[in-house]
């Protein structure tokens, strides 16, 4: 039978006094900012594909390929991960990533390409990026969880795990109603034959530029919020070993 030492018991915290703990938290608060724009990013991406393909481009063959290339990412990038992550740190992998999203979103919006397969690589491009930070981005939570107990000398595991994943929640919320008020505000007409030139500028403007933003706004959050870096992630271990007299 296991035998699980008792340890001794924390003074229990106030619900007030564990709001104040976590709104004084930069790493929290960031990867929130993160959570919401990268998967508003992603949604956003996915809902107006559907009208950029059917309508701008008139071809739906490029949304097959679009949504196979979607696997492709998890596929070749999942054995790279954890050594990428442990080599760089995790916020400095999710920093590259947005950069390669932004740019790439934004010289999508800048050439405003008719080339559906030139759209297609160049959006591939910048998704690879994020899909290794989407295979790490729930990693981020135990660093943030290990700086709020080297900071305040409580664990409070359940209750960050519920704020990043209630942030989650929103990021797809605001993708989702975003996504059809952008659509009804360029004027697009559900179930016309065709959209005008302006409908089909301004779905092509909607599909890159506001991704080229979320991302953007992913990596300020990251590099001006979120201030666990490689560094600092290995120095809350070391606290936090010692504590336990584990070194």
């Amino acid at each position: 039978m296991e035998r699980v030492p008792v340890t001794e018991r924390q003074e229990n915290v106030s619900f007030k006094d564990t709001v104040k703990a976590l709104l004084s938290n930069r790493a929290l608060i960031g990867i929130v900012i993160v959570y919401v724009c990268f998967l508003g990013a992603q949604m956003m991406n996915q809902s107006i594909s559907n009208y950029i393909f059917k309508d701008y481009f008139k071809n739906t063959m490029g949304l097959t390929v679009m949504n196979a290339a979607g696997f492709a990412p998890a596929l070749i990038l999942a054995p790279l991960a954890v050594p990428l992550s442990s080599k760089f740190g995790k916020k400095e992998v999710g920093v590259v990533a947005s950069v390669m999203g932004t740019i790439a979103f934004a010289g999508l919006f800048l050439m405003r390409t008719t080339n559906m397969w030139i759209y297609v690589a160049i959006s591939i491009i910048g998704s690879l990026g994020f899909g290794l930070f989407n295979l790490i981005i729930w990693a981020f939570v135990t660093d943030i969880i290990d700086d709020q107990e080297v900071r305040t000398g409580s664990r409070e595991d359940g209750t960050i795990y519920a704020v990043c994943s209630f942030s989650r929640k929103i990021g797809q919320a605001i993708a989702s109603a975003l996504g059809g008020w952008s659509i009804a505000l360029i004027g697009y007409v559900e179930g016309a034959a065709s959209q005008t030139a302006a409908v089909n500028n301004g779905i092509y403007t909607i599909a890159t530029l506001v991704p080229a933003i979320l991302y953007a706004l992913v990596g300020i959050a990251l590099i001006f919020v979120y201030n666990l870096s490689k560094a600092k992630v290995l120095e809350n271990v070391e606290i936090l070993k010692s504590r336990k007299g584990e070194v």
